[in-house]
């Protein structure tokens, strides 16, 4: 078990270092061929740029290079602050180092939601995707702030600091204060309480340092849609985007946003409480990510990296959906017509494509609500996958087989002397099963030696330890004079046998079809 575990985490850590190392040869190339990478990251290092110069951060960005296009700073002033440093390196090389943490942050965002037998796989297709290669080509932060989100959420289980990642998070991009609600929703409410915490200390420190820069974002510039005329565009996949291609804007087409911003809300609560009392948090939590994204007004297509998590959810349970969904959300957007206006003259299959993201997202909303509302088959759970019952167990078997026998689990619930019983029967059990074993290859009964004679590694009675009462278990072989006195004390109760169950002594329960006993032993 520990040798496939080894080759396991040795198959992940050549992934993640296969990975990195393709990032970093096709960062030199593109660098070499003088090729411009990296539209976004140049616009976080001129934002930092602004700061160090005392430039409105929210005016034309003096800092930007002559290869990149005239794109404002659409961030909150925490943003700027944190992307200071990049201005120490040349462009190029930020949008390099942000490209080689690409592999780690999808390492670490894929973790929860997988098996580990799937992981060095889904970790390198997962470059195959649009939003990563997209994420990766212009240099942005989403993978990094939705590893931050993943290990918030589903991997800091005992840390004093969960929730401040999720408050920073939001601090440089306002879509993670939803994932606030979402801790509130599972009842986790201090760790809810330190995100806000987190980024209102975030956004007072800005206001601190940019007193100017933060009065304006947040009267102003957050409200100015530096994008609106491109909300139709098929690089957004959010709802506001999908109403846009289809209806001209007006009442009809405000109504639908609203009401379906509405439904979406009351479906988050209503599923992800649902998941989190079934034990299913991964999925609570896609349901938040997912309907973060069809309700905000600008979801461009490298914001979908909550796609590999998804898919990753899906391959561990549903290997053939998840396979159709990679198919389907891998480069399908990319090859239908977009841009001045052509999305309004699509035909019906250009647009289930050209909504690919979109229809992904309700899909997967649908399935984890149906599933969630149904009653699940005999050994599955809500998704399919065994049992938790059947898990448990074979974990407990597994981990039986690592650990010495003073340190099985069920010793260590009972008292001292009861706990020193089941070690030594244990121990006489395994080598009678040995012995036994050697004895039938030989043609010997169980119970002699090679001489003939009869083993001396009978059961005697324990001190202060009474045996239940009832039928004994036939043996196939003869016994000697002193097994059926043993088989006679046995049957014989005592009078401390003769009380209540549950007062110290043992209770038992007839075992298997072979007409063996089954001791439950109750401290």
């Amino acid at each position: 078990m520990l040798r496939i575990n080894a080759l396991r985490a040795n198959a992940t850590v050549l992934a993640v270092g296969f990975a990195v190392t393709v990032l970093v040869a096709i960062a030199l190339i593109w660098w070499l061929s003088g090729t411009p990478l990296g539209v976004d990251s140049a616009v976080y290092r001129a934002g930092g740029s602004a700061v160090l110069h005392g430039e409105p951060l929210y005016d034309h960005l003096t800092a930007l290079p002559g290869w990149a296009p005239e794109l404002p700073f659409t961030y909150p002033p925490f943003a700027a602050l944190l992307f200071v440093p990049l201005t120490a390196l040349p462009a190029q090389w930020c949008w390099g180092l942000l490209a080689i943490a690409a592999a780690p942050s999808l390492h670490v965002a894929l973790r929860p939601f997988t098996e580990r037998a799937y992981l060095p796989l889904l970790l390198l297709g997962a470059f195959a995707l649009q939003p990563v290669w997209q994420t990766i080509g212009l240099g942005q932060v989403n993978l990094l702030l939705m590893a931050v989100v993943v290990a918030d959420v589903l991997l800091l289980r005992e840390s004093r600091f969960r929730g401040i990642g999720i408050g920073l998070a939001a601090a440089v991009k306002l879509i993670p204060l939803i994932f606030i609600v979402h801790l509130v929703l599972v009842r986790r409410f201090a760790d809810a309480a330190r995100a806000l915490a987190a980024f209102l200390g975030a956004t007072t420190l800005a206001f601190v340092v940019l007193p100017k820069d933060s009065v304006r974002y947040w009267t102003s510039a957050i409200f100015n849609g530096h994008f609106a005329e491109m909300k139709g565009w098929v690089g957004n996949q959010s709802w506001q985007g999908f109403v846009a291609r289809t209806l001209p804007e007006g009442g009809v087409a405000t109504v639908l946003i609203g009401c379906f911003g509405v439904l979406c809300a009351g479906v988050m609560m209503w599923l992800v409480r649902r998941l989190h009392r079934a034990g299913d948090d991964p999925g609570a939590l896609l349901v938040t990510a997912g309907c973060a994204l069809l309700v905000s007004p600008i979801s461009w297509t490298h914001h979908w990296v909550w796609v590999v998590p998804a898919l990753g959810y899906l391959c561990a349970r549903r290997p053939a959906m998840g396979m159709a969904a990679v198919v389907f959300t891998g480069w399908t957007v990319a090859v239908v017509p977009g841009g001045g206006g052509t999305e309004r003259t699509w035909n019906l299959g250009q647009a289930v494509v050209g909504n690919a993201y979109l229809i992904a997202a309700l899909a997967l909303l649908f399935v984890l609500g149906r599933r969630s509302s149904g009653e699940p088959a005999e050994g599955q759970d809500d998704l399919g996958q065994q049992s938790r019952g059947e898990e448990g167990a074979r974990e407990h078997e597994q981990g039986d087989d690592d650990r010495a026998p003073a340190q099985r689990p069920q010793d260590s619930q009972l008292p001292d002397g009861h706990a020193q019983t089941d070690a030594a029967e244990h121990g006489r059990g395994q080598r009678q099963q040995i012995d036994s074993g050697q004895d039938a290859q030989h043609g010997r009964g169980p119970r002699q030696s090679r001489n003939g004679q009869h083993r001396a590694d009978e059961r005697r009675p324990q001190h202060g330890r009474h045996e239940p009462a009832g039928p004994v278990a036939e043996h196939p072989h003869p016994e000697s004079e002193g097994q059926q006195q043993e088989h006679s004390r046995r049957r014989t109760p005592s009078r401390g046998d003769e009380k209540e169950p549950g007062h110290g002594q043992s209770a038992h329960q007839p075992g298997g079809h072979d007409g063996r006993l089954r001791l439950d032993r109750v401290p």
